[in-house]
């Protein structure tokens, strides 16, 4: 092909003679395969060119790659920096991920050369910017599930909060996120009354927008009949729904039911596969579920070594189930050689969520002096707690007691 017949590139041509809103476009043409074949590198590679020369979204969208690694190293701290520079020039939604990163702070990292200082985490600044955007409904949607993470602050944060969420929920566009995030306000009360009707309402129109939280979230709802007229046909197609849509919490649900035959035909070894997938994807539950399943032989072969491993693993992340299941095994010798101290510790770390179970365990242990200084009083008191937590064998055990 002669040069005369070298088919043009217009876009290409203008990017490489430096205009930045060709090199953004060009950019997003191999990101998003718009006409190119899709190419992360040449895609952060023009971004970067649009960015040095102060395009805000380009930048933004260099944060982006660094921060998910799409074509360059992964790099937070990097990918911060470029958020910054978009939101110095008032780019909202490089305002907002850059307070989401702030928050929690930024790791220190490694570039295989030298160690990269990190970011502190900054919650007071992150909160202070995401304030600067009363107007736009994702900050504001943000900026409330960030205030609701201060659990110390909650009480004073809490009218803020609701304001903040009804304003991103009556967007609109709103996202789902607001949705889910307003239904929880209003199912707990915060920042005002009860409303478990709004709530489920919100719930419904969040899984109507497919979002699997949404889709488990209201399930339970209609399972339980929670502000909705009880249909356990329709969570479990909604908890199907979440599980094909990869949701972690969704395989649970479903494989809860899968495993106690509740509503639908019993399949032990689907529920084993849904359970381990969810906790290969880090869903807690689903760790002390699948941990049950090799515990009792529940769609696999029984093993103690593999039960007492997933309990743990549970427990290590602060799920009060794993905890209670992982002082079974101390207690019971299961994976394990028995410890009644080791029991005593985990049932005592479950107690702390006001895990029935668990609160009733330690008064047991307690009042035996089984891996703890015997000592009736306390354990008295602990069985009294876990009946008042609506625990039958503890409500039993004191009516004997008392006969």
């Amino acid at each position: 092909m002669s040069a005369a017949e070298t088919p043009l590139d217009p876009l290409h041509d203008a990017a490489q003679k430096g205009d930045a809103a060709s090199q953004l476009a060009l950019a997003d043409a191999f990101f998003f395969g718009r006409g190119r074949p899709v190419n992360p590198a040449l895609a952060a590679y023009w971004y970067r060119k649009a960015a040095e020369k102060g395009n805000a979204g380009a930048q933004y969208n260099l944060g982006v790659c660094h921060e998910f690694g799409w074509g360059v190293r992964p790099s937070r701290i990097l990918a911060c920096d470029w958020y910054a520079k978009a939101a110095e020039q008032g780019l909202a939604r490089a305002v907002i991920r850059r307070a989401e990163l702030l928050y929690d702070g930024v790791p220190d990292e490694d570039d295989g050369k030298t160690k990269i200082p990190g970011i502190p985490p900054s919650p007071a600044e992150a909160v202070a910017s995401l304030r600067r955007l009363p107007d736009d409904p994702v900050a504001c949607r943000v900026l409330a599930a960030l205030l609701l993470r201060d659990r110390k602050a909650l009480e004073k944060n809490a009218a803020e909060i609701r304001r903040l969420l009804e304003k991103a929920a009556a967007a609109p566009a709103p996202d789902a996120e607001a949705f889910l995030l307003l239904a929880t306000v209003l199912q707990d009360g915060i920042g005002g009354s009860y409303d478990q009707k709004r709530a489920a309402d919100l719930l419904e129109k969040a899984a109507a927008a497919g979002s699997p939280d949404g889709m488990v979230r209201y399930g339970l709802l209609l399972e339980y009949g929670h502000g909705r007229k009880c249909d356990p046909d329709s969570a479990i197609r909604l908890y199907r729904k979440a599980a094909q849509a990869g949701s972690p919490r969704g395989m649970t649900e479903l494989a809860r039911h899968l495993k106690s035959g509740l509503y639908v035909e019993a399949d032990l070894p689907e529920a084993f596969r849904l359970f381990s997938k969810a906790a290969e994807l880090g869903y807690s539950r689903a760790l002390a579920e699948t941990g049950d399943c090799f515990r009792h032989g529940y769609g696999t072969e029984p093993s103690s070594e593999r039960a007492f491993d997933l309990y743990m693993r549970g427990a290590r992340t602060g799920d009060p189930v794993s905890q209670l299941r992982l002082g079974e095994c101390y207690r019971e010798g299961i994976g394990i050689p028995a410890d009644p101290a080791g029991a005593f510790y985990w049932f005592r770390k479950a107690a702390e969520s006001d895990l029935p179970e668990a609160v009733r365990n330690c008064a047991l242990a307690v009042l035996s002096g089984n891996g703890v200084t015997k000592d009736v009083p306390v354990g008295t008191r602990l069985l009294k707690r876990a009946a008042e937590l609506g625990d039958a064998e503890a409500r039993k055990l004191l009516t004997d007691w008392s006969n």
